[in-house]
């Protein structure tokens, strides 16, 4: 376990990697169609990335967000939309650090 003063410096370096280097998104809950604003990683799976690619095809990506952005935790079937385009989450793992919720990293469906 991190001592307090390193969680809180991990937590705050994992939220300005997202917000410094994240798109912004259009998030839809559908089961609630709650909306929300958010910015995300995004990372576009390669060939490298065998599991993925495995599991969720060829140009799979995965969405990594912060949990402060969200009312309610996305779910599989979920929409993030940039821009033009739309991407439906196959899979949502939470990641934790300490035990504490940080963010969540939403799979999407290669095309």
């Amino acid at each position: 376990m991190l001592g307090a003063a390193l969680f809180t410096t991990m937590k705050t370096e994992y939220e300005k990697v997202i917000d410094m280097l994240g798109v912004p998104m259009a998030w839809t809950h559908v089961k609630t169609s709650t909306t929300a604003n958010v910015t995300a990683g995004m990372k576009i799976a390669t060939d490298e990335d065998t599991a993925l690619v495995q599991s969720y095809g060829i140009g799979a990506r995965i969405i990594t967000v912060k949990a402060s952005d969200f009312t309610i935790p996305p779910e599989k079937f979920d929409r993030f939309a940039v821009q033009s385009e739309v991407y439906i989450a196959e899979a949502v793992a939470p990641v934790h650090l300490n035990g504490t919720l940080l963010g969540y990293r939403v799979y999407i469906r290669g095309k």
